[in-house]
């Protein structure tokens, strides 16, 4: 690549670098600091993912609390029951459901989900509570502990009484962590547990109470439980009744992070290579400028090599300081990591330093801006001394034939596929991830390049000269326009899309639709309970919207064939999945009986009976769209439905199409009237509460009167949804905001280095008589077009990239808040206009005669 150096030309380099630099330190340090922000993101993941599977290895047990776990919708078969007890071992039991809470100090009411265990568990792991070592007190009288959520919301306090069922219990402290468990697992009803032994005195194990059972093994030997569980998932299947072990536990956890931890990796892989591209770009034009500096040295007698080793040591050791920067900034953040998701996870996880961490990033950040740097070197190497007789005319040569351009792209290639490999473990995601990228910048750089060509096209003549003067700055050589349009434009994209992605899922569920919609559901209702809690309603001025019975059963039958083989089947399938999906025969189904259709269903397909016997078997039914779908039936097929105890088969003799976004009860199988009258059923009611102090009251009067009956407040559902959401698009909206900072840098590194040629242009204007005024008018002018362009691309963008998502993710329709576009895209305009008046200080203050001399 170049001459070779004797040992003490090395000295003379690094000297004639050091030099060089005096007057372009700051300008070389915004350079290469255009890889920091990416590079500090990946160290930050890489240390988190890390800490996290060190954490779900050396607490591996803790993660269940025992070495294995049954739990079922329903009690236990027989079968089942032996099974469990001839594993050996110690076993212990919780029952688990959903109930309504009443506080006795403020009268407040809440739905919980109570968690009732025996004195035993955990098997492995310590609960931990506040005061400390509560558990042995817990079970010896009627004691609640309660996680601290509550005792914000309902100013409870140690020692106050809480009402569960028919009993009260008296608060003993608070849950921070209970093995198995993490903050987000009562995200909806928030966690509370009892001893078993008072669960029977609450009387809330009634007739469709929504219980789980829940088995707890320790063996003396669970070195190969797993494989021993494994030959008996058919049996399982069967049974209702689902297995958990240690080695499973772990693998979902670890695969769980994986995937945010993937996709995190992308964020922060793209603000790399951005901030690499940016690296490349800025220090070519810096280069551009020292063509005749190189052409004096080599009149000198200098070797070509000597000339291209002064930059390539200046730049590479600005970018070790780059790279150091980075990797310290990324392990800070790492160590900062787990004081905020802390409570979100079923293990403790400590901050870990690794020094292995630190140096990987250290050279990897080195060698991309090593790399990136070394394609805008390679023309040095051709610069020919009678450049200073011909200086302006002799062009330095171009890369589309240098081997050794096409040798570094290769070398930079297979560096960040490899170490994207590294990242992710996977070489399909690391493909498609490498594919994925290359497509998206270079969509993003054509929609750019198309932006800036109808622009030039539609600017009109009519416009004031600073405004003409400023958007044709666009298009000044060497201004990098379409580098600063991607590089923005990308992390606009990433925080706008999850943006608009958050508040489109929040507008499908948010409650208040209009007058007539309901924002409380009152379930767990008996058929002796109906006509009280209606006329309790009515007392209070509140309407019935909706009440609908719900009668419980399973599948015994498919087509004629028991369920039973079907499950043993799909377990000698090896994982293949086939119709009918296991789900839909395993699951109990809560299907109701009318004879009509409701407004959030739409008859797609048959005729829709609306009233039978049960004397008419099979009995018409109506099955929801999907459900048809996912267990491959049509018109005519035959289910045999087992309804606590009693067959009954029924033909699908109508498909709807169900909205089930609408708040409202939906049913898989609708049942026409007259057939299950008289089977056990409870019923549900929808109402709508005016405020949040109708809705406290009639909670408040319902739980007395009927302490079994539950509700659910849509409205605090939806703040805890949106509270949900928020924090999660928070952390990746962070990552993303390394892109966009990677941008502004790389923005401004542009700006300095076309500083001299803007000092010409201003001097010129100055001239023929503007004014400062009018010249910074033109640089806001043309720095907000930059801004507005890679919002516009950016906006376009991310519109496309959330109508995907919710169309093929979630399956929601697409409802932009254009206000939130517009005012994304205006901060982006600023943010980008005040990064480049800062960037430009000082150009109007050159005096005019001494660069015109």
């Amino acid at each position: 690549m170049s001459d070779s150096l004797p040992g003490p030309g090395w000295r003379w380099v690094v000297r004639m670098g050091w030099r060089d630099s005096r007057r372009n330190r700051l300008k070389l340090i915004l350079f290469v600091l255009s890889i920091v922000f990416g590079l500090s993101a990946l160290i930050a993941i890489r240390g988190f993912r890390s800490n996290v599977q060190t954490a779900i290895q050396e607490q591996s047990k803790e993660l269940l609390g025992a070495d294995v776990e049954f739990h079922s919708r329903s009690e236990y078969s027989e079968e089942v029951e032996n099974y469990i007890n001839g594993m050996g071992g110690e076993r212990v039991n919780e029952i688990r459901l959903s109930t309504m809470a009443l506080f006795e100090s403020n009268g407040g009411t809440r739905l919980v989900s109570m968690r009732a265990f025996e004195p035993a568990f955990p098997f492995y792991g310590k609960p931990e509570t506040r005061p400390p070592d509560l558990m042995e007190r817990f079970h010896s009288d009627r004691y609640i502990l309660m996680e601290e959520s509550l005792f914000h919301q309902y100013s409870v306090k140690i020692g106050d009484r809480v009402k569960l069922g028919d009993i009260y219990f008296e608060v003993l402290g608070i849950v921070d962590r209970i093995p198995g468990e993490s903050n987000l697992t009562g995200w909806v009803a928030p966690r509370v547990y009892i001893s078993k032994n008072n669960l029977e005195a609450t009387g809330l194990m009634q007739f469709g109470s929504r219980v789980s059972y829940r088995a707890y093994v320790k063996l003396e030997n669970a070195e190969n439980i797993d494989e021993v569980l494994n030959k008996e998932r058919g049996f399982f299947r069967q049974n209702q009744v689902s297995v958990d072990t240690v080695r499973e536990e772990q693998r979902e956890l670890i695969n769980s992070f994986q995937q945010v931890s993937d996709l995190l990796n992308l964020i922060g892989f793209m603000a790399l290579i951005l901030g690499g591209v940016g690296v490349s770009s800025a220090v070519h034009v810096y280069l551009s400028g020292k063509m005749d500096t190189i052409a004096i040295l080599r009149c000198l007698g200098t070797p070509s090599g000597y000339g291209v080793s002064i930059f390539l040591v200046q730049i590479s050791g600005l970018g070790l300081v780059a790279a150091l920067v980075g990797s310290l900034i990324g392990t800070g953040i790492q160590m900062a990591v787990p004081v905020f998701i802390q409570d979100y996870l079923p293990f403790s996880l400590e901050p870990r330093f690794s020094w292995l961490d630190l140096v990987i990033g250290l050279f990897f950040g080195w060698l991309v801006c090593f790399l990136f740097t070394l394609l805008p070197l390679l023309p040095l190497r051709k610069v020919s001394p009678l450049r200073v007789l011909r200086s302006g005319i002799e062009s330095p040569g171009t890369m589309r034939r240098d081997p050794w351009a096409y040798t570094i792209v290769g070398i930079l290639a297979l560096t960040l596929f490899g170490f994207g490999f590294a990242q992710t473990d996977n070489l399909k995601i690391n493909l498609a991830f490498s594919g994925g990228l290359v497509l998206v910048l270079g969509l993003l750089a054509l929609i750019a390049w198309g932006f800036l060509r109808l622009v030039r096209k539609l600017i009109p003549s009519r416009l004031p000269f600073a405004w003409r003067y400023g958007i044709a700055n666009l298009y000044r050589p060497n201004n990098r326009t379409i580098l600063m349009l991607v590089a923005l434009g990308l992390g606009f994209i990433i925080v706008l899309s999850l943006f608009l992605t958050k508040e489109g899922i929040l507008k499908q569920i948010i409650v208040d639709r209009g007058g007539n919609s309901s924002n409380m559901i009152f379930f767990d209702i008996q058929p002796h309970q109906l006509a009280g809690v209606q006329e309790l309603l009515e007392k209070q001025g509140l309407p019935v919207i909706e009440s609908a019975p719900l009668v419980n059963m399973r599948i015994s039958e498919y087509k004629g064939i028991p369920t039973r083989q079907l499950l043993r089947q799909e377990h000698d399938r090896d994982g293949e999945q086939e119709k009918p999906h296991s789900w839909t025969l395993r699951r109990e189904y809560r299907s109701t009986y009318r004879d009509h259709l409701t407004d959030a269903e739409e008859l797609v397909e048959g005729t829709f009976v609306p009233k039978s016997s049960i004397d008419e078997e099979p009995v018409p039914v109506s099955i929801s769209e999907g459900l048809l779908e996912d267990m491959d039936l049509a018109l005519g097929d035959r289910l045999k439905f087992d309804i606590q105890g009693l067959p009954l088969e029924v033909e699908i003799n109508s498909v709807r199409k169900v909205d089930w976004n609408q708040v409202r009860a939906n049913f898989f199988f609708v049942f026409p009237a007259g057939v299950l009258e008289e089977a056990p059923s409870m019923f549900i009611i929808a109402t709508r509460t005016p405020n949040p102090e109708a809705t406290a009251r009639i909670q408040s009067e319902l739980i007395k009167l009927y302490p079994n009956v539950s509700s659910i407040d849509l409205r605090l559902i939806l703040e805890t949804i949106d509270d949900i959401l928020t924090k999660i698009s928070w952390v990746v909206q962070f990552m993303a905001l390394f892109t966009i900072f990677a941008g502004l840098v790389v923005m401004a590194g542009t700006i300095i280095t076309s500083r001299y040629q803007r000092i010409r242009e201003s001097v010129l204007l100055r001239t023929l008589g503007a004014d400062s005024k009018t010249i910074i008018r033109i640089l806001f002018i043309e720095f907000a077009a930059v801004g507005f362009l890679a919002a516009l691309v950016g906006g376009f963008v991310s519109v496309a990239t959330t109508w995907a998502l919710m169309k093929f993710i979630f399956h929601l329709p697409l409802e932009v808040a254009w206000n939130m576009v517009g005012l994304g895209m205006l901060v982006m305009m600023v943010l980008t206009a005040v990064t480049g008046l800062i960037n430009s200080r000082g150009i109007t203050q050159q005096p005019p005669l001494e660069i015109l001399r």
